[in-house]
């Protein structure tokens, strides 16, 4: 059997502190924009995830849980992750939402409040989940989905408005933020591949998954995989606030080369074009030996 550990926690009561910002990368890796992309579908249609995606059966938050809105991406909430997952991993014992003894002083204190709030330089509601366990986005996503201890609850958390993934070796952490100003608000919010066993959806084919949320629905939206478009179709929410996907049963689409490259594309009733990513491409990592997340030069 496999296992896993899991850590949740929230707090309500925000307030702002001013510490160092730590500067980090600009770019999500593939499980942490695979695990916002799945996030935002089990937000906006939570019991159809649980038949589509997961097995974690009945017992859950998700079964009779109330959709909430879509998170957008947050670099700080990001950054504070990345840090708590490596210090973890280097503070031997440490595995806990409050900082590693080590690098308390870097924050003034080891609340895990404080880590955050750090990166994340707004007077909002927080919360934070951390996984270690089997490296895949459906297995986290339901390890979280099963936990009693507040993990599922986070997910579908009213007051969450943004949201950063961090991965680390087997470390996993989502922070969660409340902040009504956020700092990105693309039409395409999120997007990624994922080959999950699924059940309703019944194909073990790569998916394509974008989140698509907007005042005015799509006139068209797409995926470009290589040279080839092909159309994305609504798997959940409303046209203009929910996840289009598009299946992929046709192999000769990879072509022979061991990654390919795709970007979302829409352009709505209003005539407003958006891309996701706005500039380069995503690889196909994980598939047909493909070790490589985007290619900011296509």
């Amino acid at each position: 059997m496999k296992s896993f550990t899991l850590l949740a926690f929230l707090i309500s009561n925000a307030f702002s502190q001013q510490y160092t910002t730590f500067q980090g990368d600009i770019q999500t890796t593939y499980l942490e924009r695979t695990i916002h992309t799945l996030t935002n579908a089990v937000r906006i249609d939570p019991k159809s995830y649980l038949n589509n995606f997961s097995n974690a059966g009945t017992g859950n938050c998700l079964y009779n849980g109330s959709p909430a809105r879509h998170l957008f991406w947050n670099m700080a909430l990001t950054q504070s992750g990345r840090f708590h997952c490596t210090s973890m991993q280097r503070s031997p014992g440490c595995w806990q939402h409050d900082t590693c003894p080590s690098e308390c002083y870097k924050f003034g204190s080891c609340s895990w409040s404080s880590r955050i709030w750090s990166f994340y330089k707004k007077p909002a509601w927080i919360a934070e989940n951390i996984y270690a366990g089997p490296i895949s986005p459906v297995e986290i996503m339901d390890g979280w989905i099963r936990s009693k201890m507040g993990h599922c609850e986070n997910l579908l958390a009213a007051s969450a408005t943004e949201l950063g993934v961090a991965n680390s070796n087997n470390c996993v952490i989502q922070d969660f933020g409340g902040a009504s100003n956020t700092d990105y608000n693309s039409a395409l919010v999120i997007g990624s591949h994922v080959s999950p066993k699924l059940t309703s959806l019944n194909t073990n084919n790569l998916l394509f998954l974008v989140t698509y949320v907007n005042d005015a629905p799509p006139s068209k939206i797409w995926i470009q995989i290589g040279q080839q478009a092909r159309g994305l179709s609504l798997l959940y929410g409303s046209s203009n606030r929910g996840v289009y996907y598009f299946k992929l049963n046709d192999g000769n689409l990879l072509g022979n080369q061991s990654c390919q490259n795709y970007f979302f594309r829409v352009i709505d009733t209003k005539g407003r074009n958006y891309r996701f990513p706005e500039k380069g491409r995503f690889l196909t990592f994980g598939i047909n030996g493909c070790n490589q997340n985007y290619n900011a030069s296509i």
